[in-house]
């Protein structure tokens, strides 16, 4: 049976996300594409799209957890490795929001 949050006990928190929104690249006058990625454009790159993904550290030296995405695949455990997430049925479950699930969307 699946134990969630024991690869990981928290999923991204709303401050996790308006940190990676929040990414501004430095410089006088970034143009629109230096915010999404930054040059080496790698994994290892500081921009909001390493942020997102959870391939930057994040930088609170106390907070060791990875960023929103890789975060999350943390928490679901399982086979949500990334090369193998499409396996697992996980993957596949839509979030549910709206009227139904009693959660604002």
């Amino acid at each position: 049976m699946r134990q969630f949050g024991s690869g990981w006990e928290l999923l991204p928190s709303g401050t996790d996300v308006r940190n990676a929104l929040a990414f501004g690249p430095p410089g006088p006058d970034p143009k629109p594409g230096d915010r999404y990625d930054v040059v080496d454009y790698s994994i290892g790159s500081d921009g909001f799209r390493g942020r997102l993904e959870g391939w930057t550290p994040n930088p609170d030296p106390g907070n060791a957890r990875p960023w929103l995405h890789n975060q999350v695949h943390s928490w679901v455990g399982g086979d949500m490795s990334p090369a193998s997430s499409p396996n697992d049925p996980v993957f596949f479950l839509p979030p549910q929001r709206g009227p139904a699930s009693g959660r604002a969307g």
